[in-house]
Formats: C-alpha cells, structure tokens, sequence
C-alpha cells in the first residue's frame, strides 16, 4: 500500500517529511549522509525523551510511519490554532486552555483525557466556532498531548510543543532519507543511533 502522505494547507515554513523515497535521497553524496548520521545521533536522545511513548512510538516501521504522520497533523494543528486565535483575537494558550482544559490540579498526563468529559472544548467557545471545528480542534489537541511530553496551558507551551514537534519531524525525515539513502529498514537505522 502507499505509506506517502502528504498535508496540503496550513504549510508554513516548517520542516517537510518525505515519505517514502524523494529524488533528493538518491542525490545524496558520501559527505552528506555521514552528516546526516551525525545528526540523528545527536537528536536521537531528545527525541526519546520529548516523545510521550518513547521507543514505542517507533518500534517498528510501521509504528514510526504512523508517528511520522501524527507529528506533521499535530504541526497543522499548531498552525491551525495561531489562525484561529488572530481570528477569534485570543491568545494561542488561552485557546489551547479552551481546547483542553488545564489548570493546577491537573495531571499534565491527564490533560489530553479531559477531551473525553468535553469533547468540544469549553463552553466558553460557544458561538465562536462550530460543534465541528471545536471538536476537531479538540481532538487535534488530544493528539498532539499524547504525541510529546510537553503541556499546552498558555503560549510558551505552544511554542515549545512546536520547537519539538519540529526536531521530532527533522529527526524522523533524517532517519527516513538513512534508510532510504542506504536501502535498509528505518529500525535497522534506528538500532544504531
């Protein structure tokens, strides 16, 4: 089956997975896959680390296609979310306050099940946007919590969950362009980084 996926609005300057092959792949020279190499394997660390399942999300190829699509979704959901706060003119982390409820007795790791008791977000958002887009918003806030380890209570929030989105989006190109530059599977690559 075809494993490509492509994500054609809301593309703003953010790194692009490239998914299967590309011909920049097979263009590749010595030098830059010995870079390439390089960077993985001082990504590799914080990638684990920003990443809520760890080595789960990337157990297997299958595993780290479907992260690999999960991070660029959640890249158009951080996206999304700046459009609608200059819209609504709110602030990205009162919005994603609204989205997913989040205050000082919550469990940062109970924050994305809060979608489960309010699937459309606060009723503060009544009227500014319709059922649909507030539960997509929603359930894109939901992925995007269980995806990194990082909380989306107020801007700083959103904008370190798009610095690591972005290294998470990087790293996953970068070991795909490995695999492919040297045919081989993206855990095979992975193993040893």
């Amino acid at each position: 089956g075809d494993t490509g996926f492509s994500v054609a609005s809301h593309n703003r300057s953010r790194p692009r997975m490239v998914w299967p092959q590309s011909p920049e792949v097979e263009s590749s020279s010595l030098n830059t896959e010995i870079a390439g190499i390089g960077t993985l394997k001082q990504q590799w660390s914080l990638v684990q680390f920003l990443l809520r399942d760890g080595l789960e999300a990337l157990a297997d190829d299958g595993t780290i296609l479907a992260t690999a699509r999960t991070a660029e979704g959640c890249m158009e959901f951080l996206d999304i979310l700046d459009d609608y706060s200059v819209k609504l003119g709110m602030r990205k982390g009162a919005l994603s306050r609204l989205l997913l409820p989040f205050n000082s007795d919550t469990d940062s790791g109970d924050q994305a099940n809060s979608a489960v008791d309010a699937p459309l977000g606060s009723r503060q958002l009544d009227g500014l946007m319709t059922d649909r887009e507030r539960q997509d918003l929603v359930q894109r806030a939901v992925a995007l919590r269980r995806l990194v380890r990082v909380k989306v209570a107020d801007c700083a929030d959103i904008e370190q969950a798009r610095e690591s989105l972005k290294l998470i989006v990087e790293f996953l190109d970068g070991l795909q362009k490995a695999a492919a530059q040297e045919k081989r599977s993206l855990t095979s690559i992975l193993r040893e980084l």
